[in-house]
């Protein structure tokens, strides 16, 4: 193996975990808000009643519900793309780590080209490509959709419909503020 070549193997596993260990990190801390906001939901829940001795009016509660809410699901949408993004990065330098440990051990002496002949199949996040592998080594990164800002949340809300996993920790709460909305409504 190659001194350049190991070298070049070590940095693309190096980002990859890098990309891989942000990824948990941010579903850690994805997880975490989430059952925060479920506990938050359940109280309110349970001291409904409490709400109402208040004596605010029901339409102030709800406003304020509904914001808390809708910033829950601004910042749910930004960590999802953020996460996707993570996942991106991970995948891309690991491809590139594969490609090069292949042609490492199929020719331990000979300098690693990416080869035109060669394709491979790579998920960058929004769907599995085709590519060969010197378009691969020719991207210097992978390409990482930036978050707009809060106010533009529209243009990332297909984000939550990517996979299964992401409209979970929107359906749930969403669904307990809805009855916590009904029961208010009917007191």
């Amino acid at each position: 193996m190659g001194n350049s070549n190991r070298d070049d193997f070590e940095r693309m596993m190096q980002l990859a975990e890098f990309g891989a260990k942000r990824h948990d990190e941010r579903r850690q801390v994805d997880f975490r808000v989430f059952i925060a906001y479920m506990t938050l939901l359940a109280l309110t829940f349970y001291q409904i009643d409490k709400i109402k001795v208040l004596n605010l009016p029901t339409s102030v509660i709800l406003l304020g519900l509904g914001l808390i809410h809708f910033t829950y699901i601004l910042w749910e949408i930004r960590v999802s793309r953020s996460q996707s993004n993570d996942a991106s990065r991970r995948n891309f330098y690991l491809k590139k780590a594969e490609c090069i440990l292949d042609h490492l051990r199929k020719h331990p002496n000979v300098p690693f080209q990416p080869r035109k002949d060669v394709s491979i199949t790579i998920d960058l996040g929004a769907k599995v490509d085709k590519i060969y592998e010197y378009e691969l080594f020719a991207k210097h990164e992978p390409n990482v959709v930036l978050v707009s800002p809060m106010w533009k949340f529209w243009k990332h809300w297909e984000q939550i419909r990517e996979d299964w996993s992401r409209p979970f920790p929107i359906f749930i709460p969403t669904a307990t503020l809805g009855l916590i909305i009904l029961t208010l409504l009917r007191k």
